[in-house]
């Protein structure tokens, strides 16, 4: 088992050295490097986690000392940042990023990697990205209409943000699947938590 944990160390160590902008690594991809029984990797795993060698996010794993060191790249990687938080509601597809921030294709899906992976971009649609402080922003707007209003119109929620249905189609969809909206036919409603039977209807 001691050389188990010391070769999950070095898996690790190594992905970490490979994808210098990722913060962790998959479990399955560890599992799939080792090939050995799952449950012993997984039991390998959870004592380095215990002993503090390793950190954990859900299924997802690093080196406890592992950091993202950006370098020369600190400045793309705000410019980044800014742009998706700059272009609010009609944000760039990730092909559209180097033109945008003046760097090389490699860098900006390196960097944008970094920024779904850590949240603070996130992809709502393929190829749409939005900034988490516009989703959030977005939500505070989406509860202050149905409070108003009773409900949630798409087209009146495409004007208060300025966008289009490229946009905002996905954004609403995105709010249904983490459970703030429900579809009423044509509109959207907050959907209600019911604490009795524990489940939302």
């Amino acid at each position: 088992m001691d050389a188990i944990r010391a070769r999950i160390l070095e898996v690790v160590a190594k992905y970490h050295a490979d994808n210098p902008y990722l913060l962790f690594m998959e479990r399955l991809d560890v599992k799939n490097a080792l090939r050995l029984e799952p449950a012993v990797i997984d039991h390998a795993i959870e004592t380095l986690i215990a002993r503090g060698d390793v950190a954990a996010d859900g299924d997802r794993v690093r080196l406890a000392g592992h950091g993202v060191a950006f370098g020369e790249d600190q400045k793309i990687l705000q410019d980044v940042e800014r742009v998706y938080l700059d272009g609010a509601f009609n944000t760039p597809r990730p092909d559209e990023l180097p033109e945008k921030v003046g760097a090389a294709r490699k860098a900006t899906d390196r960097l944008l990697h970094y920024l779904l992976e850590t949240g603070v971009l996130v992809e709502i649609d393929e190829n749409v990205l939005l900034h988490r402080d516009r989703i959030a922003q977005a939500e505070a707007m989406i509860r202050e209409e149905i409070a108003a209003k009773g409900e949630l119109i798409s087209a009146d929620f495409r004007d208060r943000l300025g966008t289009t249905r490229k946009f905002v189609i996905p954004l609403l969809d995105y709010f249904d699947s983490i459970g703030l909206t429900i579809r009423e036919g044509s509109s959207r409603v907050l959907r209600k938590r019911h604490t009795s039977g524990g489940s939302a209807s």
